[in-house]
Order: C-alpha cells, then sequence, then structure tokens
C-alpha cells in the first residue's frame, strides 16, 4: 500500500456502514487498500462497489484466481495502484506468493 494524499471524511452518519464494509474487507484481504478508503466518503457507493466485487469473489463457476490475475494484469498495464494493490490482497489472500506475482 502507498502512501494516501487525500484522507477522506465518512459522514458521521454512515460511519457505522463505512465500517462495517471496510471490517469485511480487511478480515478478506487482511487490510484496507488506501484507494477503497476513498470509497468512505459514499459509504452508499462503496457498498455498491463491494457488492460488485463480491458478486465475482463468491461466483460458482468462475476461478478466483483466474478472475484476479486479469484484474491484476489488467491493473499492471493501466498503472493503477489502487487496483494493483488490491487485487494483489486477493491474490496473496488465495495462497499465490509474492514470486508469482513478479
Amino acid at each position: 500500500m502507498g502512501n494516501v494524499l487525500i484522507d477522506p471524511v465518512i459522514p458521521e452518519k454512515e460511519q457505522r456502514l463505512a465500517d462495517k464494509i471496510f471490517s469485511g474487507v480487511e478480515e478478506r484481504l487482511g487490510y484496507v487498500p488506501a484507494g477503497l478508503r476513498l470509497y468512505g466518503i459514499s459509504p452508499h457507493l462503496l457498498q455498491s462497489f463491494s457488492s460488485a466485487v463480491g458478486y465475482f469473489m463468491g461466483h460458482e463457476r468462475l476461478s478466483q484466481k483466474l478472475l484476479s490475475f486479469i484484474r491484476y494484469l489488467v491493473s499492471s498495464e493501466a498503472n493503477c495502484r489502487f487496483c494493483i494493490d488490491f487485487n494483489q490482497g486477493i491474490l496473496l489472500s488465495l495462497g499465490v506468493t509474492e514470486q508469482e506475482l513478479q
């Protein structure tokens, strides 16, 4: 994870929703990627994004490792640090080694 230039302020009335989502991400990945924290500005957008990712992560017929590698490679080509870190975290949680990612 890299340093962030923006420290998002989560609306007080939606803090509980954001905290719930972030704790689920942290449980799954071991951390919350800095770029994902930016979604906290709009917890409903955070929820929508997390649901979309969750849909594919829980898909019965699609290999999670394959989907994550595709996102990781596309993110690398686009040089999207948030996406690279996010998908790297998923791949590491799926048992892929740092050496394999290189």
